[in-house]
């Protein structure tokens, strides 16, 4: 689980709510800031989350 990836809720009171991961916050109950599609913005542990789609990184190499 990292940041630009889509996730769900777990939790009973936001079951079904759908936002992206846009931060992470280091510490054992591996934090991550969610953007809800609802316009809510939450600081949620990861077991609260489950993955959608993960966020696909590319790297380019660029010689200059």
């Amino acid at each position: 689980m990292q940041v630009g990836d889509l996730v769900r809720s777990k939790k009973i009171l936001w079951q079904g709510y759908v936002g992206i991961i846009i931060r992470e916050i280091p510490g054992t109950d591996q934090r991550k800031v969610v953007q809800w599609v609802v316009g809510e913005r939450t600081c949620t542990p990861a077991r609260n989350l489950e993955v959608i789609s993960e966020a696909r990184v590319s790297s380019c190499n660029i010689a200059g």
